[in-house]
């Protein structure tokens, strides 16, 4: 039982920090656009972990478009992104 409330409680952080970043002046449209895509699907009842899933995989997918354009994430993403990323 505690054990389901410690992830309930690393969900809703990582939700929160996402939505943050969805506010965040500094965060890129496409990064937006995937960071909405997460929300809304955890909203709409999707799995918590698959949709993360996906989150990431996008995230490393504008990551290297990027580098064809000589550009980068916008640092909060980046740092939102490593954190998914190694702990899942």
């Amino acid at each position: 039982m505690m054990n389901s409330k410690k992830r309930q409680g690393k969900e809703q952080l990582l939700l929160n920090e996402a939505y943050d970043l969805i506010l965040n002046p500094k965060t890129l449209e496409k990064e937006r656009i995937a960071l909405l895509s997460f929300k809304n699907a955890i909203e709409s009842g999707k799995n918590f972990e698959s949709a993360l899933m996906h989150l990431v995989k996008t995230v490393k997918e504008l990551a290297v478009s990027q580098l064809d354009h000589r550009s980068k994430l916008s640092p909060a993403v980046n740092k939102f992104y490593i954190a998914i990323a190694t702990t899942g």
